[in-house]
């Protein structure tokens, strides 16, 4: 895999963990002033572990 593909393959799986955070975002409802919701911490937390993983892979497949 030549490093634009990797580029490519790590930009898709970026772009793809984004649009996924801003839908998990999207589904908790907003709350009232400057309040902050621990709930959300977890699973966005999980998301973006597994993207890593993900995009690390990536990297690995291309060495």
């Amino acid at each position: 895999m030549s490093n634009q593909k990797l580029n490519d393959k790590q930009k898709a799986l970026f772009e793809e963990w984004v649009k996924k955070d801003q839908e998990l975002e999207a589904s908790f409802p907003p709350l009232k002033g400057q309040q902050l919701s621990t709930r959300k911490v977890l699973p966005k937390r999980k998301l973006l572990e597994e993207y890593k993983k993900k995009i690390r892979e990536a990297a690995d497949e291309h060495s």
